[in-house]
């Protein structure tokens, strides 16, 4: 097999490497994010199932302080109805369990706040290792066509890197850094 069938297979082989290692990374990451995405959402229905608890256990309490106030009023004579004292307990045992609820209902949205910026962080990692294994495809890439022509050179006259991105061979150079070719549009 001559060299220049060996460099083109070699191309070939590291590029094809390439492509498979960047699918490869890029599924992984998915199926990661895909992992992460469950996991919050199963935090998110744990959330839900204890702050209902929650509530029910504050209505249960709630309910048996209104039940005691009155059941004691009831039995110091003082009729189901009671007094003024009894009526204003009942209604701040109310009062607490409706600031309880509120509090319970607050903290389950931050619990899905949280759990909704989690989803985006896991996406945005995501999105980061894809692009960096396109970064590593696309400059193993450019580092193989770069010694592939470096290759194809050597094989001429002189031979090397050099002389495949010299300056020296253009028409219109007279060197400097700062060249610009003249394009001739009307031939």
């Amino acid at each position: 097999m001559s060299k220049a069938v060996k460099a083109v297979t070699k191309v070939v082989g590291s590029i094809t490497g390439a492509n498979a290692a960047a699918k490869a990374q890029k599924k992984e990451a998915q199926e990661q994010a895909r992992i992460a995405r469950e996991q919050e959402a199963l935090k998110q229905r744990q959330s839900q199932v204890e702050a209902q608890r929650e509530r029910i256990k504050s209505q249960r309490e709630a309910r048996i302080r209104r039940a005691e106030i009155v059941s004691s009023s009831g039995a110091a004579g003082l009729g189901l109805a009671g007094t003024s004292g009894v009526v204003g307990g009942v209604s701040s045992i109310t009062s607490q369990n409706a600031t309880n609820q509120s509090a319970i209902n607050t903290s389950q949205q931050f619990a899905s706040e949280m759990g909704a910026l989690n989803t985006q962080f896991s996406d945005s990692v995501v999105r980061a290792s894809t692009a960096q294994a396109e970064y590593q495809r696309t400059a193993s890439g450019l580092s193989t066509i770069f010694s592939l022509a470096s290759f194809a050179a050597g094989m001429g006259k002189g031979g090397g890197i050099k002389d495949v991105f010299s300056m020296s061979n253009t028409p219109g150079y007279t060197g400097g850094s700062s060249y610009v070719p003249k394009l001739d549009f009307t031939q």
